[in-house]
Parts: C-alpha cells; sequence; structure tokens
C-alpha cells in the first residue's frame, strides 16, 4: 500500500476490520493527502470490493503512469479505479496542464472531464465551460475562449464551440468568432493552428489596389520543411488581370552549402501575354577541394518587376545574367570551369518596339581557367604567377563563335626603397591562340587571320609612400601585342601593337577615424594612327571619393568624377541619419555622363517615437532636367512612397501608399496577428535572404 494509506491504518480512529480489499491493479496509483479515510457509499455492501471507497482531503496528490492529479479533495473508488473531485483541481499529463473547478477521472482508461476548465499550451491561452481528455493526450474544449495575448485583459481572443487540440501538435476549432476587445471583427468555420516548435505554414494575406492591376489581394505562406529548408508559396489575385503566382525555397545546411530558387507568374490581360520571373542562386562544397556555384536569371520582360513586384527591388531589369562554375582549390592553383551569358532587352522591330524580348549579347560555353598562387623562383626573390585559360565566346556583334587558349606568366618583386617608399616591379608574357583574329591595318582596311597564335607582353609597376597626406600609388602600366605567329611587336597596326599604355595616379588619405577619402586621375600615352589624341582627353577622369561615418547615427558618401574634355562624368552624394525602421533620414542625388542633364534625387524618412508603438515613414524620387551647370529646367515626381506602421501588443499593422514609373499606382493593407511567432531561428533566416536578395529589410516587418 502507498505510504499515505499506511499512514491512515495506522491512526487509531479508523477502524479496517469490516473491509476486504481489492486486489492491487497492475498498473501503480500513489496518493498522499493531508487526511485519508475509508467511507461507505450509499446502496453499496461494504463487505464487497465494490464498495471500495477512499476519500483524500488536503493537498490531495495522486499519480498514476502518466498522470498527476492536485486537488483540494479527491474521492477515489479503488475498485473501479476512478475519482471524482469537487473543488478546484489541476491535471498534469507531462506536457501541459489543465486546470478545473471540477472534474471526473478514469484511472484505467486514462480519460477524464474537466468543468470549468483552463489550460495553458504556449502560445495560446484557453477558458472552456468543459474539458474532455484523452488518453493519447488530446483534449477537446466546449464553449471556448482562446487567445494568444499574453496580457492579463487580452487585446483579442478567440470564441469557439469547441477546440480540440493535442499538445505540441496542432489546434483547431469549430465556428470561431474574432474578437477585439469586446467588438466582434469576422467569423470562420474553422480555424486551425500549429502547436509546433517549427510550424510547417504560416500565411498572411495583404489586400490593396494599384491603377494598373485594380483591387489585388496577395498572399504569402511560409512552410518549413526541415531545419535547413524552408520556403514561401505566393497566392495572389488581380483584379483588372487576374490570379498570379509563385513560389520560393531557401535551402541553407551550412556555409558550404545553400541555395535559393524563385518563381512568379501571371497571363497579363493587358498584354495577352504570360508573364514571368525565376532566379536562383546556389553554391556548394563538395569535398575540401572541389566546389559549385551558379546563378539562373530569366524573365519575360523587363518591366515584369515594376508591375507586379514580389522579390526584386530593381523595378526595371534590362539585363539577364547566367552562369555556373565548378572551381578546384589546392594550396598551389586554382583551376574553373565556367560557363556565363549575358541577355539585354531589345525591341524585336520599330514598328511594334513594345514587344520587345531578351537578346543574348555575349556567351562562353565553356570556358576554362587556372592560375597558381605565387611561386618563389629559386635562388631569386622573384614570385612568378602562371595563368592560363580556354574559351569558346560569342559576343555581338560578332555573328561567330570565337575559340581562345593560352597561358601567362607574370614575374613580380616587392622592393622596399626606404622607410615609407616601395617598388612592385612586374613583368609578363603571353601567348595565345585566336580561331579568328582581324586586325585593323589602315583606315577602313582590316585583315582577317585564321588560327593564329599571339603573343603579349606587359611591363610595369606600382611605386607606393606612406605619408602624413595619405597612402600614395603611382602605377605604369604598358601592353604590346605582337604580330600573329611571330615575335615582332605590330607596329603596323592602327594602334601600334600599343593596347594599353598607362599611367596612374591615386591617394588614399584617413584624417581621422571614421573617415575614408580616395582621390586619383590618371594620363594615357598611347598614340594611334587613326586619331589623334588631345591632352585634355588623354588626362584621365579626374575622382574624389568621401566615406564619413559619424558614430552611430550619421553616414555620409560623396563621389565626384570630372574629365578635362567632357566635363562632369558622375556626381553621387548620399547622406544617412538614424536607423532604418525607427526614426531615419536619407538624401541622395545621382548624375552620369551617359544622362549629364538629368539628376535623380531621392529623399526618405521615417518617424517612430521611442514611447509610442507606431511609425511613419516615406520617400520621394524624381528627376531633375538641368539646363546647364545649375540652371533647374523641369522635376518630376516619378515615385512616391508612405507608409504607416501600428504595433498593438499581438498585432502589426501596415497601410503602404506607392507610386511607380509606368502608371503603376499602389495601395496595399497588412495586419498580422504576431502570436509570439517572432523566434531568433526566424531572424536567422531572413539572414539566409538577404545573401541572395540584399534589399530585402532586415526585420520581417517589411516582407511582402
Amino acid at each position: 500500500m502507498p505510504a499515505a494509506g499506511l499512514r491512515a491504518a495506522e491512526d487509531p480512529s479508523v477502524s479496517t476490520a469490516a473491509f476486504v480489499l481489492p486486489s492491487p491493479p497492475e498498473d501503480h496509483v500513489d496518493f498522499s493527502a493531508d487526511s485519508v479515510e475509508f467511507v461507505k457509499r450509499e446502496d453499496v455492501d461494504l463487505s464487497t470490493a465494490a464498495g471500495t471507497l477512499l476519500k483524500l482531503e488536503g493537498h490531495v496528490v495522486l499519480k498514476e503512469t502518466t498522470w498527476t492529479i492536485r486537488a483540494g479533495d479527491l474521492l477515489v473508488d479503488l475498485d473501479s479505479r476512478t475519482a471524482a473531485a469537487s473543488s478546484g483541481l489541476e491535471m498534469d499529463d507531462g506536457s501541459s496542464v489543465v486546470y478545473g473547478d471540477s472534474g471526473f477521472f478514469d484511472l484505467e482508461a486514462r480519460e477524464g472531464r474537466l468543468l470549468g476548465a483552463r489550460a495553458g499550451y504556449p502560445p495560446w491561452r484557453i477558458q472552456a465551460a468543459e474539458a474532455q481528455l484523452y488518453s493519447d493526450r488530446r483534449v477537446r474544449f466546449k464553449s471556448t475562449r482562446f487567445t494568444s495575448c499574453d496580457e492579463p485583459s487580452p487585446d483579442y481572443h478567440f470564441r469557439a464551440s469547441s477546440v480540440h487540440l493535442k499538445p505540441k501538435q496542432y489546434l483547431w476549432a469549430w465556428n470561431p468568432v474574432f474578437y477585439v476587445g469586446k467588438v466582434p471583427i469576422f467569423y470562420s468555420p474553422f480555424l486551425w493552428k500549429s502547436l509546433k516548435e517549427k510550424h510547417l505554414l504560416r500565411a498572411r494575406v495583404s489586400p490593396g489596389y494599384d491603377r494598373r492591376n485594380g483591387v489585388f489581394a496577395r498572399s504569402t505562406t511560409l512552410f518549413n520543411l526541415s531545419p535547413a529548408l524552408y520556403g514561401k508559396l505566393y497566392l495572389d489575385y488581380y483584379g483588372s488581370q487576374g490570379p498570379g503566382g509563385g513560389a520560393e525555397l531557401q535551402y541553407r545546411d551550412s556555409e558550404d552549402s545553400r541555395g535559393v530558387l524563385y518563381g512568379y507568374t501571371v497571363r497579363d490581360k493587358d498584354t495577352g501575354r504570360e508573364r514571368w520571373s525565376v532566379v536562383s542562386d546556389a553554391y556548394r562544397t563538395l569535398s575540401s577541394s572541389y566546389s559549385f556555384q551558379a546563378r539562373l536569371q530569366a524573365q519575360s520582360d523587363a518591366d515584369f518587376n515594376n508591375d507586379y513586384s514580389r522579390t526584386n527591388a530593381f523595378r526595371v531589369t534590362p539585363e539577364l545574367v547566367n552562369g555556373a562554375a565548378f572551381v578546384r582549390r589546392t594550396g598551389l592553383t586554382t583551376t574553373r570551369l565556367s560557363y556565363s551569358r549575358l541577355d539585354r532587352q531589345e525591341a524585336v522591330s520599330v514598328d511594334d518596339p513594345g514587344k520587345a524580348r531578351f537578346v543574348r549579347q555575349a556567351e562562353s560555353m565553356p570556358r576554362l581557367d587556372f592560375q597558381t598562387a605565387p611561386l618563389a623562383l629559386k635562388g631569386t626573390k622573384w614570385l612568378a604567377t602562371v595563368t592560363g585559360f580556354a574559351d569558346n565566346q560569342f559576343e555581338l556583334p560578332r555573328d561567330y563563335l570565337k575559340r581562345t587558349a593560352g597561358g601567362a606568366v607574370e614575374v613580380t618583386r616587392p622592393l622596399n626603397l626606404r622607410r615609407g617608399l616601395s617598388l612592385t616591379p612586374k613583368a609578363s608574357f603571353g601567348e595565345a591562340y585566336e580561331s579568328r583574329f582581324d586586325d585593323l591595318t589602315s583606315f577602313g582596311s582590316t585583315r582577317t587571320y585564321q588560327d593564329v597564335a599571339i603573343g603579349r607582353y606587359q611591363l610595369g609597376g606600382d611605386l607606393r609612400l606612406n605619408s602624413p597626406a595619405g597612402y600614395w600609388d603611382a602605377e605604369y602600366s604598358l601592353k604590346r601585342r605582337l604580330k600573329p605567329d611571330t615575335m615582332e611587336d605590330d607596329a603596323g597596326a592602327m594602334d601600334r601593337g600599343v593596347e594599353e599604355s598607362l599611367l596612374s595616379l591615386q591617394d588614399t588619405l584617413m584624417p581621422r577615424r571614421g573617415v575614408v577619402m580616395r582621390f586619383g586621375t590618371g594620363y594615357d600615352f598611347r598614340r594611334p594612327r587613326d586619331q589623334e589624341i588631345s591632352f585634355r582627353r588623354r588626362v584621365q577622369p579626374f575622382f574624389g571619393d568621401v566615406t564619413w561615418s559619424l558614430g552611430r547615427d550619421w553616414d555620409v558618401s560623396l563621389r565626384e568624377e570630372y574629365q578635362l574634355e567632357d566635363g562632369n562624368r558622375a556626381f553621387l552624394v548620399q547622406a544617412d541619419w538614424g536607423e532604418r525602421g525607427a526614426t531615419f533620414a536619407g538624401l541622395g542625388m545621382l548624375n552620369t555622363f551617359d544622362h549629364a542633364d538629368t539628376y535623380l534625387a531621392s529623399a526618405e524618412a521615417g518617424w517612430a517615437p521611442s514611447s509610442a508603438s507606431w511609425r511613419v515613414a516615406g520617400a520621394l524620387r524624381c528627376d531633375i532636367r538641368s539646363l546647364g551647370g545649375y540652371r533647374i529646367g523641369t522635376a518630376r515626381l516619378f515615385e512616391k512612397e508612405v507608409s504607416l506602421v501600428k504595433m498593438l501588443h499581438d498585432f502589426y499593422a501596415r497601410v503602404l501608399f506607392r507610386v511607380r514609373p509606368g502608371g503603376v499606382k499602389e495601395v496595399t493593407a497588412r495586419v498580422e496577428m504576431l502570436g509570439g511567432l517572432e523566434t531568433a531561428r526566424k531572424i536567422v533566416k531572413k539572414g539566409w535572404e538577404r545573401e541572395w536578395f540584399p534589399w530585402r529589410k532586415k526585420t520581417s516587418e517589411e516582407e511582402d
């Protein structure tokens, strides 16, 4: 008999002479209480086993194989192995605890029923009129009120006719009604939630409107297939265009094995075409020496992301870059077998420029590269590097496949001339086979060679001076070409056989912590026969870079390029203050030589009071047309955006208004119940995504 039972038997106030105790059950039941008493049950002969009742009072604890019951009082039928509690109790099955005002338990079947039940299954709290407990740890609640809000007075809750759950597995409910405070918001005939630590599915819907696509609803369903594999399913509907859909799969077993595959498609009613985009990146270490990497980018047209932005920040994609490579690395050599292709979008015809397609511009299929580490030449202080390559290359405007192969040797030696002054001379020679070589020999005259070997040699060096005025680098490079199949300079060619003769000067200066400055220019010494290069053209663009970090709040970047002949070639300034996702501001301006009369300006700002649960952010982007110098002609806002975010303890709400080029005017709304789903593992996975999609925000709040 359990210890509590022995204590009861030793009490002289309790007589046990008239009782015939039942045989011990197969499963052990242990109990303890402040008071234990054998009692009579009405209409039951106490001389039989069926009449054996045990009344436990005060700090009652009853332990069965898988259950532990704690109660103020408990009446136990030792024969039928049932128990009843008339006051507050709790039932612990090892994985969860259910509380009740009263209850009945079948210890043989391991089932029970609690009235006035309360329970917690993270992140959910449940209150119900009745709870039915089953032997497989399933629980059914009737007339239920449940919430995942951890406030004493929940911001929101559900009411349902019944809730069925299994701890750490699932929760589903019939006829749930969602309330915010005391206000009913929506009804659903069925609700299902995972209670697993690693959720298989998690979905959200963002409704919105834009002028091109009409009213739309974009849904994102996140799913986990393994600790290393998770993805997203996109199921969308656009009122003016119809359904769209896609998926994204992220894999990251380790730093040596990771990748992503993304695809999205929609049948565009405006154009009558199937529009789509596919993006993939992968990296895999095959062994200690071998690795594989690949990139896939395919798209129906350049404006697809502008009209149906799902995962790409670049609204217009004029180029597609694809490639793959096997790499072998050892302590001395690196060998790379690769494939690469570049496509640009071009109009199919001048008569119908709207129907554009991507056209192959360049392709290597395949290319082999080989390079050694710097090797010390025996008996000298010179270092030698050997390189080699073989390539099958197509490149517009050529209409044929060109085969090339060759090798080269470069020698170099660092020399310390004095403290703070060093010279690194270098020289190289290489020979390359070319299946076809077109040599411009005179004005309008070209000589074509077939299956020839062409040599090239290069001489140069870098003189570096470390001074209080910065790190100065003066570098010169001369590269000359030999006549095909000879060792003579190709001096008769229009470029005199000189492919490069360039002197460059650069200074890197760090005047204080957080400030890095670079300045430089150069001079081109080439003298081709077919053109006269003026002094102003020979002087290379003057450039200056300044990066300035002022503590944690300010970051300023500035770049300027100026050429004597062309004038300003590039101008870039970007200033950022604060932290994105909180209070911040950013200003930027860009001007390039190919659009010299156009300045692109961008202004972004956000405000999030430290004591508030909301924030607002906005962005303006415009192009400014110059009439020359600083005279402004016209200014046009081509992209406008404003968003409002509100955090309501368990809720994340965001409203976004956006206007983009191409007549896209968009408004989206998103309300998400957090429910404790922001785990460290989810944040880590966002880090995975930023490797392949660097424009994605650091937090999951801004994710589509």
